[in-house]
């Protein structure tokens, strides 16, 4: 329980991780900053071999241009064997210029059939005009990141990312009901 200014604040638990990316999505901004787009893509990423795996979603900051992976997580699965395997697959899938190109496409699609991203967008990077150009770069010229959003971080979950190839942030995400309210 939290208690703020007198009010209980109850923890909720999703009851599955669809439930948890939706609380999550709400508050993306507040992660990873004002100036960043989330993108509800799940391509599935193929490695030259044919090695597949579907991230739970991407998101763009745009402030120092870089491309989050994002992955869910519920602290009660069983988080090495799975995190692992997955960031595993995403790494030999971004060795892939076809998958890089691939995932470019679909953010600038999405950007330039929302007038309100594309404006977005384009006052924060100065690009008028050549979108697909900064979309194909920053997927072609910069490593991604992955970020792992959890319920409830494990010290399990921590060692399994210690030596991961990519540079991996664990975010633990909790969400609390106002006592007699709810979510």
């Amino acid at each position: 329980m939290l208690i703020i200014d007198g009010v209980k604040y109850n923890l909720h638990v999703p009851k599955d991780e669809k439930e948890f990316e939706g609380l999550v999505k709400e508050h993306y901004s507040e992660i990873f900053g004002e100036n960043s787009l989330y993108f509800d893509i799940k391509p599935e990423l193929r490695s030259e071999a044919g090695i597949g795996s579907v991230p739970d979603a991407f998101v763009i900051c745009l402030d120092e241009p870089s491309v989050y992976v994002i992955e869910y997580e519920l602290g009660r699965h069983p988080i090495h064997d799975h995190v692992v395997a997955q960031i595993s697959k995403f790494n030999k899938a971004f060795k892939s210029s076809e998958t890089k190109l691939k995932l470019a496409q679909a953010v600038y699609n999405e950007v330039s059939s929302d007038p309100i991203k594309k404006a977005f967008v384009e006052s924060k990077v100065k690009v008028k005009g050549d979108l697909f150009k900064f979309f194909t770069d920053l997927f072609l010229l910069k490593k991604p990141k992955v970020v792992i959003i959890i319920d409830e971080a494990t010290e399990e979950l921590k060692e399994a990312v210690e030596d991961l190839t990519f540079e991996t942030k664990i975010v633990q995400f909790k969400t609390f009901e106002r006592d007699g309210v709810g979510l």
